[in-house]
């Protein structure tokens, strides 16, 4: 019987309960902070569990700092190159 039990766990895994998609409404131009707002008052109102907004909070703050890191690099390079033409 544990064997059957295995065999049944491994081919029909139990099913884990989901959050429906939360649903934004934003502006066209919305900011990180305005997303971040928005995804915090859908916590607070019921409308996503707490464990979507963690997760969607933490999605954000990776976006976040890569955009973060490319702006630099592109702001970086900028620099490098009108400082070599300089030399020129």
């Amino acid at each position: 019987m544990v064997a059957a039990r295995i065999v049944l766990d491994r081919i029909l895994p139990a099913l884990k309960p989901q959050s429906p998609p939360l649903v934004l409404n934003l502006a066209e131009d919305a900011t990180m902070a305005d997303i971040a707002r928005a995804v915090m008052e859908a916590g607070a109102s019921g409308n996503t569990s707490p464990e979507s907004m963690s997760a969607i909070l933490s999605a954000l703050g990776s976006l976040a700092k890569v955009l973060e890191t490319a702006e630099l690099e592109a702001r970086i390079t900028a620099l490098e190159e009108k400082h070599n033409g300089k030399k020129s």
